[in-house]
């Protein structure tokens, strides 16, 4: 099973769990003003607003650079109305190409988490948070403003968690690890429909992701680079009791699925 050099990248990108960010001013709502240069459109939200959801934000970023502080390169908008069904946007964006627009909610008590990533402009899959880089947005001057920039939020989407125990030593060259969920049957592109970023040199660790409704394979992958020679998958959910026959999971609308725990094998890792 292979990813895209963009899928792997957009995994190193989002390295760190939780982002602490200089909010932009820049998000209308209403008529009162027009934004000069930026982009325009609609968020819809489908299904009813989770109870946890402290506040949601629309997000963009340019320009991505494969390191740990990727995070800092996004802007951040003023919030948006939790409750809301629909609302027309401007958001002022400097001149630049933005590969990924998109929204994330904060739950209450905690800080920004990249799990809680909802949905972007212009999915890879109709199910995927990963963004068809071929439709990234260019601002071209200050007085450039792109219009039609809708996205669709999946509000009945599941938590996903479980537990990982990592067998064997982490490589000094592994720069990224990840838990992913790929619908089932598998089809070719291998585009995953949720992820849980997982920080590296750990014997155990906790995961969570927020997946739409279907049926799912779980996975570990982690790599040494973004080609697709040096990405491994290292562990999957297993029948339990069993030590080799993958499980599938299905996941309604709004559920919280748990105890998905995986066996990780280090090993498997390129030297």
């Amino acid at each position: 099973m292979n990813l895209t050099k963009w899928q792997v990248t957009f995994l190193v990108l989002t390295t760190s769990f939780y982002i602490q960010c200089n909010f932009d001013e820049g998000l209308d709502f209403g008529d009162s003003r027009h934004v000069q240069h930026g982009i325009k459109g609609e968020i819809v939200f489908d299904g009813a607003w989770p109870d946890n959801v402290a506040e949601a934000r629309l997000i963009a970023a340019a320009n991505f650079q494969a390191d740990a502080g990727a995070l800092e390169q996004f802007v951040f908008s003023d919030p948006i109305q939790v409750g809301v069904a629909r609302l027309n946007y401007q958001l002022s964006l400097n001149p630049s190409t933005y590969e990924v627009i998109a929204v994330i909610f904060r739950e209450n008590g905690t800080s920004w988490d990249i799990s809680n990533l909802l949905a972007v402009y212009a999915p890879a899959s109709p199910c995927s948070v990963f963004p068809d880089i071929s439709k990234a947005i260019t601002i071209e001057s200050e007085n450039s403003v792109v219009d039609g920039i809708d996205i669709l939020v999946d509000l009945t989407k599941s938590k996903v968690s479980g537990s990982l125990n990592f067998i064997g030593e982490w490589p000094s060259n592994v720069t990224f690890a990840a838990v992913l969920a790929f619908e089932v049957p598998l089809s070719l592109p291998l585009i995953p429909c949720g992820i849980a970023i997982l920080p590296l040199n750990i014997e155990t660790a906790d995961f969570k992701m927020l997946v739409p409704e279907n049926t799912y394979t779980i996975t570990v992958v982690a790599g040494k680079g973004l080609s697709l020679s040096e990405i491994t998958f290292i562990g999957s959910y297993l029948v339990p009791g069993t030590s080799n026959t993958p499980a599938t999971v299905t996941v309604g609308k709004n559920e919280n699925i748990q105890d998905i725990n995986i066996t990780v094998d280090l090993n498997l890792l390129p030297k």
